[in-house]
């Protein structure tokens, strides 16, 4: 047995059920956000809003767009540093070396401090 949600859940229901199914270029607004922010980070966002002439919710856009291509660079930057290590380790080591890591450096131990 199903159940129908009831009275303003029902109404909500139906809204989202309608907004999810409009494409993109109909519906108004993309993806609403209520945020709570506290009263430095409000004044913040005023103080922004006021200064660029902008309303909050594009200052709130620019902000979002701003943090994900700084994330997407930072992001590249370390697969950057990752690929130009891949493959740089001193020829001679053994090839087995991630695999019997720990009985390599035992010995290497035992041969630089010998058997304590």
């Amino acid at each position: 047995m199903t159940t129908r949600p009831t009275g303003p859940a029902r109404a909500r229901s139906a809204t989202q059920a309608k907004a999810r199914t409009l494409p993109a270029r109909q519906s108004p607004a993309a993806y609403r956000v209520n945020a709570r922010l506290d009263h430095a980070q409000a004044g913040k966002l005023a103080y922004l809003a006021e200064l660029t002439g902008q309303s909050t919710s594009d200052v709130m856009r620019e902000a979002v767009d701003r943090y994900y291509e700084q994330m997407k660079a930072e992001a590249g930057c370390g697969k950057r540093i990752l690929e130009s290590l891949i493959g740089t380790a001193k020829e001679g080591l053994p090839e087995d070396l991630s695999a019997n890591y720990k009985t390599i450096l035992n010995a290497s131990l035992i041969k630089k401090h010998g058997h304590r």
